[in-house]
């Protein structure tokens, strides 16, 4: 998606994101969401997943409840760790 063409890094992006309008904000997240590797970075797709949701997604819930899962397995915290409330690192 040329949205995303040449950024390396999206958690800069996090913070510009939030400040923007509802329906600017949740097309980018979708598209952050689409750009992520559900296989290399599960938990980061669905937290962008979960902020582009414009309504109750059982299919995004069971992603955000895997994560919480995975995390608490690994000894990590559950609320994001990005200072602008972004995906956990």
């Amino acid at each position: 998606m040329s949205l995303l063409a040449g950024v390396a890094e999206e958690q800069p992006l996090v913070c510009i994101v939030d400040d923007a309008p509802a329906a600017g904000r949740d097309e980018v997240h979708r598209a952050l969401a689409d750009a992520t590797d559900a296989r290399l970075d599960p938990d980061r797709r669905a937290w962008h997943r979960a902020r582009a949701a414009d309504r109750p997604d059982e299919a995004v819930a069971g992603e955000l409840e895997r994560s919480a899962e995975r995390r608490r397995h690994a000894g990590g915290c559950l609320r994001p760790q990005h200072s602008c409330s972004g995906p956990p690192s």
